[in-house]
């Protein structure tokens, strides 16, 4: 089960905070996943946005890898390397 699966189960088995279903002895419980909900929505977010970035890093890595490999850099980056 990955973390999307996880929340839509939570999602259909514990109601939102506002609705008439939830009584006074569990508003604790529905308040609190949603504000779990929106700390998973928001880190799921961070991570996506992170591991793009991780992975244009590494494509840059290698394509400068590359580049000394077949010793074709310019003398401003071979001055940057230096």
């Amino acid at each position: 089960m990955n973390l999307k699966e996880a929340m839509d189960i939570l999602d259909s088995t514990i109601p939102h905070p506002q609705s008439q279903m939830v009584d006074m002895t569990h508003l604790p419980i529905a308040q609190a996943w949603q504000k779990v909900k929106t700390f998973l929505l928001d880190y799921e977010s961070v991570k996506d946005k992170h591991d793009t970035m991780m992975k244009r890093y590494a494509e840059q890595i290698e394509v400068i890898r590359h580049r000394i490999d077949t010793d074709n850099l310019g003398d401003d980056e071979k001055r940057l390397l230096a």
